[in-house]
């Protein structure tokens, strides 16, 4: 009998080790399965210096994104700090709830060329036609609950090659408090 106690024990203690390490781990995982697979996933390269997750207030931070080119050498759109906190409980009403949306230092670089852009090949990818056979059945209908959305020191570049001419608008903060 107390051998038994003693197999449960230190195997209870073996898978809770396990699943703090997975727990600790799984944020390493899941950014550089982003940024080796993004080319796959979005179309585009991305880099991820930092991301976080809290497990019990289920907020997730990403720090240092960069989004390139189609060349994968310039920055298409950056940003320094991203920080989303979800209310997951709200799921199980098929609700999707963000308590907070901060995003700082964001960059985006759209340029013209003629009649094209430098995002086209996104748009592409993203309206490309699903390989895999459409449901017959209606798609639930979500419903939205945003909070607290907030943009800090933002800056938009549009870029028209044919006439060289850069428009630069800055965001310092939005919404304005």
């Amino acid at each position: 009998m107390a051998s038994k106690r003693k197999i449960l024990k230190y195997t209870g203690i073996g898978l809770l080790v396990l699943i703090i390490l997975t727990l600790i781990l799984l944020p390493t995982l899941v950014k550089n399965y982003a940024i080796n697979n993004s080319k796959e996933l979005i179309g585009r390269q991305i880099d991820i210096d930092k991301l976080r997750f809290n497990y019990f207030t289920s907020t997730a931070k990403v720090y240092g994104f960069k989004m390139y080119e189609a060349n994968d050498t310039d920055v298409f759109t950056s940003f320094d700090t991203l920080i989303v906190n979800t209310v997951p409980y709200k799921y199980l009403a098929n609700i999707k709830a963000l308590d907070r949306f901060y995003l700082q230092g964001l960059t985006v670089n759209v340029i013209k060329n003629g009649e094209a852009y430098n995002f086209d090949d996104l748009v592409a990818f993203h309206t490309a036609a699903d390989s895999t056979a459409e449901d017959s059945e209606p798609e639930e209908v979500f419903k939205y609950i945003l909070e607290d959305l907030a943009l800090k020191d933002g800056t938009f570049n549009y870029y028209d090659a044919q006439i060289e001419d850069t428009i630069e608008k800055r965001i310092l903060t939005w919404p304005v408090p």
